[in-house]
């Protein structure tokens, strides 16, 4: 079978680079259906980079710098290992995203059929959970690199994972407006250049009621400089490299999201995240205005009503938490 002879899954929701023109699949790649600009398909993955990349030589620079020190990490695996993610990993960066993927799995009472994008995505681990669940999902990523970027991501199709790889600029998502159920993004927004650019796309691009997870971000205390190294990071050695890096405080997240038009539903620290036995506990969302609204019990729905300490000690823990260097995980609604 021909690189271009697989049709793309999302193909139907695959758009000129930050929106617009829809895309034609033929033997030659994708076309762009109003001025038959010809996207490439290589190694598996459908290039969708726009015609001028805002700070290109400056992004570039990071995908070196990526490969570099992912080499030096020997951070390549297989397909099959990068099956196994987070939940086989005794590193304790992976057993904490194991924790944090059971939250966010149960933001969905299904995945089934729902349409998502993995953006920066990397080697592919979050792909392949999502894609395992029933979503239709894309890839996508601006690195392209068999170190640890969509190059090792589509060895994944060799363990029967299906998911469409697309190599493109967060800046300009490759996607119709409004056509996405979810963005995931796991430790990538604070590398984002322009982040609050890439969240304007992100909002472009989903539904309404649409949702975007964000997992393992780099937090700091609002005493703590923007430069800071986070006790138990690379941060040193990722500006090395070329990487980006920058830590913000949670108030600056918060900001970013609002900013962008999204509603931030749910935000969990680290310390509360779930055993992945157990259901998963909410701190700030729409779950308890739900049941105080709509429990069959007249009693339970007045009990609801009569619970201002317990609002208060979230709300008073929901402050502290703006104070501290915690790691969270948000899901933010596109209202």
């Amino acid at each position: 079978m021909s690189e271009v002879a697989r049709k793309p899954l999302s193909l139907d929701v695959l758009s000129r680079p930050g929106g617009g023109a829809s895309l034609l699949w033929s033997e030659e790649g994708l076309v762009d259906a109003e001025d038959g600009t010809v996207h490439p398909v290589r190694n598996g993955i459908v290039y969708l980079l726009p015609r001028e990349t805002w700070n290109a030589k400056t992004k570039e620079r990071e995908k070196e710098g990526w490969k570099a020190v992912a080499g030096k990490n020997d951070w390549g695996i297989s397909g099959e290992a990068i099956l196994g993610l987070p939940y086989s990993s005794e590193d304790l960066y992976w057993q904490e995203t194991a924790r944090a993927m059971a939250f966010v799995l149960a933001a969905r009472d299904s995945w089934e059929n729902a349409t998502g994008l993995d953006l920066a995505c990397g080697i592919g681990w979050a792909t392949a959970i999502f894609a395992r669940a029933g979503a239709r999902m894309i890839a996508a990523d601006f690195n392209d690199t068999e170190h640890n970027g969509l190059g090792s991501a589509v060895t994944l199709r060799d363990c029967g994972v299906d998911f469409d790889a697309v190599c493109c600029d967060g800046e300009e998502l490759p996607v119709a407006d409004e056509s996405l159920d979810f963005v995931f993004v796991c430790s990538a927004l604070h590398h984002f250049t322009r982040p609050e650019a890439s969240l304007r796309e992100i909002f472009r691009v989903l539904k309404r009621d649409g949702l975007l997870i964000d997992i393992r971000e780099s937090f700091r205390t609002p005493l703590q400089r923007p430069e800071s190294e986070p006790e138990g990071t690379q941060r040193s050695e990722f500006l090395a490299a070329g990487i980006n890096e920058r830590n913000y405080t949670q108030r600056e997240y918060e900001r970013l999201f609002r900013e962008a038009g999204f509603a931030l539903t749910t935000l969990l620290p680290a310390w509360d995240l779930p055993d992945p036995s157990k259901p998963p506990h909410e701190w700030i969302g729409t779950r308890y205005e739900k049941r105080r609204r709509e429990h069959p019990s007249v009693l339970v729905r007045l009990a609801l009503s009569l619970i201002p300490a317990g609002l208060a000690i979230r709300a008073a823990r929901w402050r502290l938490l703006h104070c501290t260097a915690k790691d969270r995980a948000f899901i933010a609604r596109k209202p």
